[in-house]
């Protein structure tokens, strides 16, 4: 029972859409919602791309409509909500991000 509030956090911050290999590489597509004191705050998506190599989907600010692939000169801002391709890796490495900031 402890563990279970964490637990359901992380599973909110991100969700599953899709997951299929090419060739043999396994790619996944997932949502991701900005946390408030997440890591990512402040981020273009085009240098999140270049880095980390994935692709930004889709993302939606608050109630607006979601804009398919969105300029690269877009910042991140916290409740974001992003749709993302990428390798299991990746997709683990930027949730870890999108945790609190170091102290």
């Amino acid at each position: 029972m402890i563990a279970a509030p964490p637990f359901a956090g992380a599973t909110i911050a991100r969700a599953l859409i899709n997951s299929f290999y090419i060739d043999d590489k396994q790619l996944q597509t997932v949502k991701f919602t900005i946390g408030r004191n997440s890591q990512l705050i402040g981020k273009p998506l085009g240098s999140l791309q270049e880095q980390h190599r994935l692709r930004i989907l889709s993302r939606r600010r608050h109630n607006q409509e979601a804009v398919l692939f969105p300029p690269d000169e877009t910042m991140l801002q916290e409740n974001d909500r992003i749709a993302i391709l990428a390798q299991s890796a990746v997709i683990g490495h930027l949730h870890t991000l999108n945790q609190d900031r170091p102290k």
